[in-house]
């Protein structure tokens, strides 16, 4: 159980896209932070972590994360992390958060309307936490590394019918609207030539 933990903590860690504080970590894995934390305590001397909920947990050398992705060369199977089995589970606690935070008016400002510029940043990261930002800036990212074929996961057809406008809503509060066009253009790429794509939906609601 703590093997299993520690792997995908770790994992986690090594193939992050931004550094993420434990808080945040836990919140996006779906653990409590003493889960979190637990795996993490014997190697201080390989990660900046703290108990300090804000601060973001970092490797110290980065050559560990290579290391630990290279099957040739770390040898103990506790560490060793395969990059597209962590990418994978990324991808599903990514749209498993998204899922379950996303809704509209995500800042409650009940005045339709407002200029995403006149929505103070300390306002946005009180209302969308950091390990929301995070999946909505780096899910694709994340599909695109795993083996999840778009077309067979049932979960992404279901996320854009009930969250795709809550996604875009939250990327705009956060400056990120930019990336969800490339996102979804990657995302494109991903499915069959001739099959409906999410892509499309940009056309169905008048873009942006």
């Amino acid at each position: 159980m703590i093997r299993e933990l520690f792997r995908r903590v770790m994992g986690a860690i090594v193939v992050l896209f931004d550094a993420l504080s434990p808080a945040s970590l836990a919140m996006l894995l779906d653990q409590s932070k003493g889960t979190v934390a637990l795996p993490l305590g014997n190697i201080h001397s390989l990660l900046d972590v703290t108990e300090e909920e804000d601060r973001l947990i970092r490797l110290l050398h980065p050559s560990f994360r290579e290391f630990l992705l290279d099957s040739q060369r770390c040898f103990n199977t506790t560490f060793c992390t395969d990059a597209t089995e962590a990418h994978r589970h990324l991808f599903e606690c990514c749209l498993r958060v998204m899922s379950s935070c996303l809704r509209r008016d995500m800042c409650d400002l009940r005045r339709p309307g407002t200029r995403v510029g006149d929505v103070l940043r300390a306002v946005v990261n009180k209302n969308v936490p950091f390990a929301v930002q995070y999946a909505c800036r780096y899910w694709v990212y994340h599909l695109e590394r795993s083996d999840v074929d778009p077309q067979e996961h049932c979960g992404i057809a279901e996320f854009f019918e009930a969250r795709f406008l809550s996604w875009l809503e939250t990327l705009a509060l956060i400056g990120r609207l930019a990336d969800g066009i490339a996102m979804l253009q990657l995302l494109e790429t991903r499915l069959p030539v001739g099959t409906p794509d999410p892509y499309s939906v940009l056309q169905l609601t008048g873009g942006f």
